[in-house]
């Protein structure tokens, strides 16, 4: 089966979009009270030799679904499972605030580097259906999280996918494709000249 150079061109053009959708998803995605809210609390369980700390955690972390979209699919959106963890902060001089922090960084980490991997494969799927509109619903949603909470990211998410299908079906092509097609019209341009 031999590959054409046009879908070729596409695959990668589809590929290229995806991981610069995913790296701004990303770095938004390690935001506190843009991409997750909470707090954790923290016990020191046992003092070890050399000033080491085992720390139990106890975060209780709400996490924006349109970022962590793996974590709610797999029934933790709101994270508030214990662990424990080897610390040596600055204890002594700044208190438990250190540790309390540590703990909800250590927690944040577990879920951003699982839902990475999930977005890169569902904004790929996203693209490769060309229904790449929903990625600025994403973001839409995104944005709706630090503002009304789960219920924001949830509106502002249904109000652009209604505004999104509405230019779609009023003509013929999304937001996105119509943002490509003209960048490929003026590509074709500029080299017929």
């Amino acid at each position: 089966m031999k590959i054409e150079r046009q879908q070729l061109i596409s695959f990668t053009r589809t590929l290229i979009v995806t991981i610069c959708v995913l790296a701004f998803f990303t770095v938004l995605s390690i935001f506190p009270n843009f991409s997750y809210s909470g707090d954790a609390q923290t016990s020191v369980e046992d003092v070890e030799a050399h000033g080491f700390f085992w720390v139990r955690a106890y975060p209780n972390i709400t996490f924006n679904p349109f970022l962590y979209t793996f974590s709610w699919l797999s029934g933790n959106g709101y994270y508030s499972e214990s662990f424990l963890f080897l610390s040596k902060p600055p204890y002594n001089v700044y208190g438990p605030r250190v540790l309390e922090d540590e703990a909800f960084d250590i927690a944040v980490l577990k879920q951003l580097r699982i839902n990475i991997a999930f977005n890169f494969i569902l904004l790929l799927i996203l693209g490769l259906m060309e229904v790449q509109d929903v990625y600025i619903c994403m973001l839409i949603g995104a944005i709706g999280f630090p503002i009304g909470g789960l219920l924001g990211a949830l509106a502002g998410f249904a109000a652009t996918l209604i505004i999104v299908s509405y230019i779609k079906l009023r003509h013929g092509e999304g937001v996105l494709e119509s943002s490509w097609n003209s960048i490929d019209r003026h590509e074709e341009n500029m080299t017929s000249e």
